[in-house]
C-alpha cells in the first residue's frame, strides 16, 4: 500500500519515489515527482493537454528487488487509467493511485521494460528509463 507522508506527499513503497500534488503557474494544478530530495519531474495542467504517460522508470533497491514505476496526467473527461507493465514483470498487478482526479502513479514489483496506459480512447506505451541509486542518492541514469 502507498504511504502518505505529510500530505499531500505519497511515497511509493517499492521504489521509494515520492509524488506530490502542488500548484503551478497561475495556480494551475501540478504534480511533482521526487527521487530522494531531487525534483525529477513536474507536470502542470494546461489547455493544450499533456501525455497520458509522463514518465516511467525501472530500477532496483539497494539490496532489494526490482521495481517499475510510471506516472502521468488524466485527460479531460477521464477519471481512471488502466496501467499495464510489460516485460519480465513478476509482481502481479500494478498498485495505482489517482491524485486529485487529474494525475496518476503506478508501481510494480519486477523487472518491467515497458508501460502501457489506457484511458477512454487514449492509449500510450513507452519504454521505462533505467534508474540507479548512486553515491547514496537515487537518480535516473541519464542525469
Amino acid at each position: 500500500m502507498f504511504e502518505h507522508v505529510s500530505p499531500p506527499l505519497v511515497r511509493l513503497p517499492l521504489s521509494g519515489i515520492t509524488v506530490h500534488a502542488a500548484r503551478g503557474m497561475r495556480g494551475r494544478p501540478a504534480f511533482e515527482v521526487f527521487a530522494g530530495d531531487v525534483l525529477a519531474d513536474i507536470s502542470v495542467i494546461n489547455s493544450v493537454g499533456s501525455p497520458l504517460v509522463r514518465g516511467a522508470w525501472r530500477g532496483r533497491q539497494p539490496g532489494g528487488g526490482a521495481w517499475a514505476v510510471a506516472w502521468g496526467q488524466l485527460p479531460p473527461g477521464c477519471s481512471d487509467v488502466e496501467v499495464v507493465f510489460g516485460g519480465r514483470a513478476t509482481g502481479g498487478p500494478a498498485q495505482k493511485i489517482i491524485i486529485r482526479n487529474m494525475f496518476w502513479a503506478a508501481e510494480l514489483r519486477g523487472g518491467a521494460r515497458t508501460v502501457t496506459a489506457r484511458c477512454g480512447d487514449g492509449l500510450e506505451r513507452i519504454r521505462l528509463r533505467r534508474f540507479r541509486y548512486t553515491s547514496g542518492r537515487p537518480r535516473p541514469v541519464e542525469w
